[in-house]
């Protein structure tokens, strides 16, 4: 599926979706994704590719990282929010075999994020490849932090 396009329902629908598109972009990740020795590496090559943009007010679109790649969804290739960044962050690092990758949601309310990106365990801690900073292993502060395994 190169696009989930619904109305936001919960959570739980969002993150099962998700991992469905993260699948979907195995391929398309190893055909495009350069072997990398490290994620701050990834994450900077990343950084250069991609444009971060809202979804539309009540719409959840998740994009496969070959839409992403694409320019049909915004007329511009690398548009997308920070859902469509994890998607293609944890499909380039699934294929440059790093195993221990999380989704992390962050946000004010439990069981209701604001925000999603991802990490990878790094000698025992957790680096933080969230594509909307503009530094490696960059954090905002809420209330509110889940870490999830991929």
């Amino acid at each position: 599926m190169a696009v989930a396009k619904y109305k936001y329902k919960d959570i739980d629908h969002t993150m099962k979706q998700l991992r469905r598109q993260i699948v979907d972009s195995y391929d398309f990740a190893f055909e495009t994704c350069p072997e990398f020795n490290s994620p701050e590496d990834l994450f900077y090559w990343l950084k250069t590719q991609v444009i971060y943009k809202n979804d539309p007010p009540g719409i959840e679109y998740l994009q496969t990282m070959q839409t992403l790649y694409s320019d049909d969804k915004y007329n511009r290739a690398g548009e997308g929010d920070c859902d469509c960044f994890v998607i293609t962050t944890i499909a380039c690092m699934k294929v440059n075999g790093w195993d221990n990758v999380f989704v992390i949601l962050v946000g004010r309310d439990k069981r209701r994020p604001a925000h999603i990106y991802s990490g990878v365990e790094v000698n025992g801690k957790i680096k933080c490849l969230d594509l909307t900073n503009p530094y490696y292993n960059m954090e905002r502060n809420y209330k509110y932090k889940q870490v999830l395994p991929v």
